[in-house]
């Protein structure tokens, strides 16, 4: 009798144990919610959310069009004190300068004052003729003072993947 009791409490462990098995399975016309809550913050950058089949595509943010990320302007320069000089003054944010395109003087000392107005650290920095502003931390600033011939030179953040990312501008000098 024994013998009768054990394999009948096994056998009802084991339906138990394959009713929670399939309980947990569910079916296929089962959706699931997306488990990532975007929220849309001023200055950040663009986020890619991966589409669902069968569900809508979420709407791009203000903030995650490249036209909001610093549309091309020219920056124009104010005529400062003393000898001719100018200031230009452009900003930094998550991933964009604004503006992106400044035309300065040729030959003529140019401060360019650079305000991080992002939420992390960036730099100014034009290879070629080693100008570089060094890291600026979030919601300070720095300036360069530049000097340069006419000609196009292109002004990068060169903090890791900020340039690759699209964080780039012109300097036009005439």
């Amino acid at each position: 009798m024994t013998y009768g009791i054990r394999r009948s409490i096994s056998f009802v462990a084991m339906v138990v144990v394959l009713g929670f098995a399939l309980a947990a399975c569910g079916t296929e016309s089962e959706t699931v919610p997306p488990t990532v809550t975007r929220v849309d913050a001023p200055g950040a950058p663009p986020t890619y959310t991966a589409t669902v089949p069968g569900a809508a595509t979420p709407a791009s943010s203000p903030a995650a069009s490249p036209a909001a990320a610093g549309s091309p302007t020219t920056g124009q320069p104010a005529t400062g004190s003393g000898g001719g000089n100018t200031a230009v003054e452009i900003d930094m944010h998550e991933l964009a300068f604004d503006p992106n395109a400044v035309e300065i003087p040729a030959n003529t000392n140019v401060t360019i004052t650079l305000k991080n107005t992002g939420a992390i650290q960036h730099e100014f920095k034009i290879d070629d003729q080693n100008i570089d502003s060094g890291l600026v931390d979030s919601g300070g600033s720095t300036t360069v003072t530049v000097n340069l011939p006419a000609g196009t030179y292109t002004y990068h953040c060169p903090v890791p993947g900020h340039t690759e990312a699209g964080m780039t501008g012109t300097l036009t000098v005439k």
